[in-house]
């Protein structure tokens, strides 16, 4: 969100932030496949935004997603953005009829 890159209107970087050295980082993280490192470089970016962007961040929030049983693929994301790109609707067991002649 604070990439430089993503600055409104073509991104979330609503805040305008710009840091050469958040971006390096932010861009290095994308190379990194050990989740132990990448932790690592997301913890000293977010004390990079902490110490320097114009920003106070008074809350965060939890987030509960609610869906009917037939419907998959819709995940919570860290931005809670509502991305439908997974979604599927299961369709319902169809159920026939049968008439017992007794």
């Amino acid at each position: 969100m604070f990439y430089s890159k993503n600055k409104v209107p073509n991104g979330p970087n609503y805040t305008a932030y710009y840091n050469n050295d958040f971006d390096k980082l932010f861009e290095e993280s994308y190379y990194v496949s050990d989740n132990a490192q990448r932790y690592l470089l997301y913890q000293k970016m977010d004390q990079m935004v902490i110490d320097y962007a114009n920003i106070v961040p008074i809350y965060y929030d939890q987030s509960v997603i609610m869906t009917q049983n037939n419907i998959s693929g819709y995940n919570m994301n860290p931005q809670n953005l509502m991305i439908l790109k997974t979604v599927k609707k299961i369709k319902p067991y169809q159920f026939k009829l049968v008439r017992l002649n007794i």
